[in-house]
């Protein structure tokens, strides 16, 4: 099944560039967030922007998300929504990982519920992959 999930995922997925974080020790100034050296990477998903085929809990209560996204169970994500979410940016919107929900991960993928990003555009993920800080 995992193998019909990846090939359903590379046929009907759309190209989004992923950008995560590297998160570092614990400090007195809370952790150390910096973007992965390698990111982004594009990454095949497949958008439900109304989450209409997605968009429902364990409990059948409707997902309250900007985007939902079927991805690969093999793909890492960082979720919570804080500094060091996972970012996707489809289409020129950037969205934050709120959630990554592993349990269909045995069947080979996850559903993210993500929000659009308030604080980050593409321009300041591209400025901070080329080494320089966010503004």
């Amino acid at each position: 099944m995992q193998g019909a999930i990846r090939r359903l995922i590379r046929r009907q997925g759309v190209d989004v560039d992923h950008y995560w974080y590297d998160i570092g020790d614990r400090s007195t100034r809370g952790r150390d967030v910096q973007l992965a050296e390698d990111a982004p990477e594009t990454i095949a998903v497949i958008p439900d922007p109304g989450n209409r085929s997605l968009g429902f809990g364990a409990f059948g209560v409707e997902v309250e998300a900007d985007m939902t996204y079927l991805a690969s169970a093999e793909e890492q994500f960082h979720d919570g929504g804080g500094s060091g979410a996972s970012r996707l940016v489809q289409h020129g919107d950037v969205f934050v990982v709120i959630d990554a929900d592993r349990s269909y991960a045995p069947q080979g993928f996850q559903i993210l519920e993500c929000e659009r990003d308030g604080t980050l555009d593409v321009e300041d993920l591209e400025a901070e992959a080329d080494g320089g800080e966010n503004t």
